[in-house]
């Protein structure tokens, strides 16, 4: 997918071509060594120098990555997976029957079990602050919506979520693209076993 001077190519198919060419093999070792996150997260950073190829080589999730249009520079990157919403069920109880409902039209009488949304996880995404040409936040998720719509298309999945750290830049962000908090009856926001703040985005009719 090439737009606004970006390319958005699978972390597969530029394994492959690395595995063909030495000379883009050492030049995308150089790409990702060089990736940062600016010390503002870690674990997006590190995700894609060590565990963007073991998770893809296990089927446990796709990773995109976002060049410059000259392959100089690795921009940005995002991760996905199939991966259901689950919530216990001592918290789905306490979850307004309106916001149940959304969630799970079938099942939101059922306080008695745990539930298992169909979903897809928007597990990692960052920007490289090190990169020459800098990608606003707002166009890399856009990307990463467009690539998920479609496979939503495919194979299903009700709605988007992901799960981020409690701080007012990151809620602005993603309230901001469309997402909210997932909460319980009164407004107390739901947390995961992570001790995160999930926000969830309805994909689905």
């Amino acid at each position: 997918m090439v737009e606004g001077g970006y390319e958005v190519v699978r972390y597969a198919d530029v394994i492959e071509v690395a595995s063909e060419n030495t000379d883009f093999s050492v030049l995308l070792d150089e790409m990702i060594d060089n990736f940062s996150s600016n010390g503002l997260n870690n674990d997006v950073e590190n995700f894609l120098k060590k565990k963007a190829q073991p998770f893809h080589t296990m089927d446990m999730a796709r990773t995109y990555l976002v060049f410059d249009k000259g392959f100089e520079n690795i921009c940005g990157y995002y991760s996905i997976a199939p991966k259901s919403i689950t919530i216990k069920q001592k918290d789905w109880e306490k979850i307004s029957t309106n916001a149940r409902k959304k969630l799970n039209p079938l099942g939101y009488r059922d306080t008695k079990n745990d539930q298992n949304i169909p979903a897809i996880l928007l597990g990692q995404l960052g920007k490289n602050f090190a990169s020459d040409h800098q990608i606003d936040g707002d166009k890399l998720i856009e990307f990463a919506f467009s690539t998920i719509y479609d496979i939503a298309n495919q194979i299903g999945g009700r709605y988007l979520y992901l799960e981020a750290d409690d701080n007012e830049h990151l809620s602005s962000f993603y309230t901001r693209n469309g997402f909210s908090f997932l909460s319980y009856n009164g407004g107390t926001v739901y947390k995961t076993k992570n001790d995160q703040v999930m926000f969830i985005k309805k994909m689905s009719a």
